[in-house]
């Protein structure tokens, strides 16, 4: 069924982002939210798997603010779990009839079956696999992918190119930049957006990002 084979996918990404980070500690939180998603999945325990996923994305969104899951990846899972319970509270417990086909191509949640495409596992799509070393592998984004899950929240506010010029310009003219500060400059633009911009900047070479993670980091000019 879809809502297993999602699940699956997500503990599976989830163990797999554990198996390579060197904290410790935070490996074995990823090791048990999979083991304890899996088990609820296995047992169709739906209802109690959409009452989880919010402990999940803290625990996603810790890990990118610490620099122990990065923006890319870390940004997949939150996108598939938010899938995830949108499809649990859309359907009600209707698993049966929720077809998987097409759900990255928009943000509706589809409605018909499609057994075939169901038939055997399928990494999630935009997923790129961790390599076997201490940190997850850094994933160069064009502009448009970085910005394509928020392309509806932003509405008309400039595109990708402006607010990355913006933010650029932002940061040259102060010398160092917090994500407080941008967000002061673009309050319309969600802050995993200018996550991305920030993110696309830096790959570009056109700033760098310093500190350890959370408060601490800071973006500075090139």
């Amino acid at each position: 069924m879809p809502m297993f084979k999602k699940s699956y996918e997500i503990s599976y990404a989830l163990w797999r982002m554990a198996a390579i980070i060197s904290q410790a500690g935070f490996a074995g939180i990823l090791y048990r939210n999979a083991s304890e998603l899996i088990d609820l999945a296995a047992t169709n325990k739906y209802r109690e798997i959409a009452a989880k996923i919010p402990e999940i994305e803290t625990v996603i969104k810790f890990g990118i603010d610490v620099d122990a899951v990065s923006l890319a990846n870390g940004d997949v899972i939150l996108r598939e779990l938010e899938w995830l319970k949108s499809a649990i509270e859309t359907h009600n417990g209707k698993i049966a009839e929720l077809d998987i086909a097409g759900i990255f191509a928009g943000k509706d949640v589809p409605a018909t079956p499609d057994v075939a495409s169901v038939s055997k596992p399928v990494a999630p799509t935009g997923f790129i696999p961790l390599r076997d070393e201490e940190e997850p592998a850094p994933i160069n984004l064009p502009v448009s992918a970085a910005v394509s899950a928020e392309a509806g929240e932003v509405g008309n506010f400039p595109r990708a190119e402006a607010r990355q010029s913006a933010i650029a310009e932002k940061i040259r003219q102060m010398g160092a930049c917090r994500l407080a500060d941008i967000q002061a400059v673009l309050p319309d633009v969600s802050e995993r957006t200018i996550r991305y911009d920030l993110e696309t900047l830096v790959q570009r070479n056109l700033i760098e990002r310093v500190g350890t993670g959370g408060r601490s980091v800071y973006y500075r000019a090139r």
